[in-house]
């Protein structure tokens, strides 16, 4: 008999091995580069597109930019620093239009006389209640203007990426040279004061402790590996910048439009003023997602971005860029692993839905996640599953090329595989049947010899007894009972000739039940008929109580009938045998239909004779029934109280 496998099946399981090894090769290439962060420029990429492909935004009415520019400089006469007074006059001017909050966002070094210019400001209170001053305490240093309460100065300190691009800010920091002093940053200062006037104060995250917010706004911290990025700095607390879309986030003004009054009034009073400098010689190229490398984008720009989403967040309900955290992006990429690896293993697809299922699964994780992100700025990373997409598709190809070249092969090698199958088959029907008819004649010698033990042999087990005992009163009874003996042996013999040999129960001469019956009814039959025997204790039983209840049947085989009635008729001839003056039988079946349990119980009351402890026939029986039925059985025997003979088993619909 050849059970070998087909060259098929081989070739199928080798394709199957190779794709599920190809697929395994590139999820675990793809998830390495991912840690060691090889895939963050892509990542980045993909983030800075959906920036931009964002629908535009309304304008940001609460802060007012103004600008000084090249032109501006240039009336003031070309100086290399402002002049202080000029700065002065700046600040008393925009002062008049009483804005909530205003911020110089001028360091030190561009100013020409600072130490006069924090003189000024000293004299003139309400020129700095509301006014928040620059720092850079990263170095290199540009410390405060002198004299200027701390409260109010912020550090302009940014954390460019390797591409230069800013797309995280930081709200605070402990002081590099100070470390027991936290500093809070130019915007984060600006929305503060802001805010404050509109009833919210700054408080430590409630998910996150690390965190801050406003109300019920808390901002998300960026941490090492969040989102797309891979061990980034994370110095201090910084948040990710969702830029205002649109050409015109903000209204801006330059300072000479300013003197000359150019500009309503009303975009000042009670909002956010930010003035800062964007002539191109006094000032860092910076640059941003939204905006190409050789725009940049000028300092109070940025900073104004960074305080409006802030402010737009706790008043606009405006999302702040979440992410999941980093063990949920490694859970969704196992998870993205499965159909990847599926699409090439799967080597069933036909070639044309092989396409378009790859091509259909990106499109739908880059709908969703540009939605998800255009939406609720909810970023998620499409660098790893855009890669297992692509690089799985390939393999696909490259594999079914190769199995399309061995098919051919195969299918002669499988055409002779068939012919020595359909010998192996007939082989195999061979001894099968051999193997029937062995269990069959195992049965026949199995059932014989319950016959025999039943009938004949117990018939000889009562004259043996009688005869030890000296009951026999003639010789008369002893031919009386060779004589039914013989009877039996003869039955037995015209039994084994009746076609019902494999539905009845032989029980004793032309005792025979049909197994057909329903089970507590041949309980009944086989009750009757085991008392009418001639056994000695049976004649001394006064008191006899029998009850059989109803058994679902519907897992009860002929087989199994036929053991347990032979079960219950070994155990009441037991006590016709063993119990010595008995003078009471009971015999039930009791079925618990909330349990689903069967209980058949056979008690006496006579004097149980167990002077050995070697098990009988019948009770190797009993325990063989035990096991094929899983129950229980049990057989205790108390001297001058009786035997109880208990099988008991969970009934299996």
């Amino acid at each position: 008999m050849n059970n070998q496998p087909s060259p098929r099946n081989r070739q199928g399981d080798f394709l199957l091995v190779g794709r599920t090894l190809t697929g395994t090769f590139i999820v675990l290439l793809i998830v390495v580069a991912r840690f060691l962060g090889w895939l963050q420029p892509l990542e980045l990429f993909c983030f800075d597109l959906m920036l931009k492909l964002r629908l535009p935004e309304p304008t940001d009415e609460r802060i007012f930019l103004i600008e000084i520019d090249e032109t501006d400089i240039a009336e003031m006469g070309n100086p290399a620093k402002l002049p202080a007074q000029e700065l002065l006059n700046l600040l008393d001017r925009v002062q008049q239009y009483k804005p909530t909050v205003i911020g110089l966002n001028i360091l030190n070094d561009l100013i020409d006389d600072p130490e006069y210019f924090s003189q000024q400001l000293s004299l003139s209170p309400s020129r700095t209640k509301n006014v928040i001053y620059p720092e850079k305490f990263l170095p290199p240093f540009i410390y405060p203007l002198s004299g200027i309460d701390p409260e109010n100065v912020g550090f302009v300190d940014i954390y460019p990426d390797r591409d230069f691009n800013i797309r995280r800010s930081i709200l605070g920091s402990w002081d590099f040279q100070k470390r027991e002093t936290f500093k809070f940053s130019f915007s984060l200062l600006l929305a503060k004061l802001y805010l404050e006037g509109k009833g919210y104060t700054l408080e430590n995250g409630q998910i996150d402790p690390n965190a801050m917010r406003f109300g019920t706004i808390e901002i998300p911290v960026v941490y090492p590996n969040t989102g797309g990025y891979r061990n980034i700095d994370d110095g201090g607390i910084q948040v990710l910048v969702n830029y205002r879309a649109g050409k015109t986030p903000f209204n801006k003004i330059a300072l000479r439009d300013l003197k000359q009054g150019k500009f309503n009034p009303s975009a000042i009073q009670n909002k956010i003023v930010i003035v800062g400098i964007t002539d191109p010689n006094k000032r860092f190229t910076l640059t941003s997602p939204t905006f190409h490398l050789t725009e940049g984008i000028d300092g109070i720009d940025l900073q104004a971005q960074f305080a409006s989403q802030i402010i737009s967040a706790v008043l606009d309900n405006r999302p702040l860029i979440t992410t999941w955290r980093e063990w949920h992006e490694n859970v969704f990429i196992l998870i993205f692993c499965i159909p990847s690896i599926f699409i090439l293993i799967y080597r069933k697809i036909p070639f044309l839905y092989s396409n378009s299922i790859p091509i259909f699964i990106l499109l739908f994780v880059i709908t969703v996640s540009y939605l998800l992100f255009s939406i609720n700025s909810y970023w998620i990373t499409l660098s790893p599953a855009i890669l297992m997409i692509f690089f799985n598709f390939i393999a696909y190809l490259i594999f079914s090329k190769m199995e399309d070249e061995n098919e051919r092969k195969i299918s002669e090698i499988e055409n002779e595989r068939k012919i020595l199958e359909i010998e192996n088959e007939r082989k195999i029907s061979e001894i099968e049947n051999e193997r029937k008819i062995s269990e069959k004649h195992r049965k026949f010698i199995e059932r014989t010899f319950d016959i025999f033990h039943s009938g004949p042999l117990q018939t000889i087990s009562i004259i043996l007894k009688k005869l030890r005992d000296n009951l026999y009163k003639s010789r008369y009874e002893i031919v009386q009972d060779l004589e039914n003996l013989d009877r039996e042996i003869r039955a037995i013999g015209n039994y084994f000739k009746e076609e019902a040999f494999e539905h009845s129960l032989y029980l004793k001469s032309r005792d025979k039940l049909d197994l057909n019956s329903k089970l507590h009814e041949l309980f009944h039959q086989v009750y009757s008929k085991t008392l009418e025997r001639n056994y000695p204790n049976f004649q001394t039983i006064t008191l006899k109580v029998r009850s059989f209840d109803e058994i679902p049947e519907e897992n009860i085989d002929i087989e199994t009938k036929r053991e347990l009635c032979r079960f219950l008729e070994e155990a009441i001839w037991n006590v016709g045998k063993h119990a010595y003056r008995a003078r009471s039988l009971t015999v039930t079946g009791k079925y618990s239909q909330q349990k689903e349990i069967y209980t058949l119980k056979i008690e006496d009351n006579g004097i149980c004779e167990n002077k050995s402890e070697r098990e009988g026939n019948g009770t190797k029986q009993a325990r063989k029934l035990e096991k094929k039925l899983s129950g229980c059985f049990k057989r205790s025997c108390i001297k001058d109280r009786g035997t109880v003979c208990e099988l008991q088993w969970k009934i299996r619909r």
